[in-house]
C-alpha cells in the first residue's frame, strides 16, 4: 500500500495494475496473512490484507502495470472455479488460498477476518 492508501483502495489499484480488471467493487476485508518472503533478491516482510471484490468483467485483459520483475514472473491468467481450484495441485498465492476458497464457498463471508498466515 501507499502511504496514506486505504487497503481497499490499493486492492483496486492492484487489481488493474496486475489483473487488468478495470470496474471492480471492492468489499471488505475476508483474510488477513503475515508473510516473509524474497522476490528478484528483495526480502519482504509484511502484513497483507485480502478483500472479497467482485466484477462483471469477464474478458480477462494483459496487467496494465507490472514491474520489471513482475511482469517476468507473469505466466498467464484464467477464470477458474471453485471446484477447479479445490482439485487442483497448483502453487497458489496467497499458499492457504484453497482453504480460504473452501471456506467462503462452504460458510460464506467470515464475520471477521481469517487469518491465513502460512504455518
Amino acid at each position: 500500500m501507499d502511504p496514506g492508501e486505504s487497503s481497499a483502495h490499493c486492492a483496486a489499484r492492484e487489481l488493474w495494475e496486475e489483473g487488468g480488471f478495470a470496474e471492480v467493487l471492492v468489499g471488505p476485508v475476508i483474510a488477513t496473512q503475515h508473510v516473509q518472503f524474497t522476490f528478484a533478491g528483495m526480502f519482504f516482510d509484511q502484513d497483507e490484507f485480502i478483500h472479497i471484490a467482485k466484477t462483471d468483467q469477464t474478458e480477462i485483459l494483459p496487467p496494465q502495470g507490472l514491474e520489471f520483475f513482475e511482469a517476468m514472473a507473469f505466466k498467464g491468467a484464467r477464470w477458474w472455479t471453485v471446484e477447479e481450484v479445490l482439485a487442483s495441485t497448483e502453487r497458489f498465492l496467497p499458499p492457504r488460498f484453497q482453504e480460504l476458497i473452501a471456506h467462503l464457498a462452504g460458510e460464506g463471508l467470515p464475520e471477521e477476518p481469517l487469518d491465513i498466515t502460512p504455518d
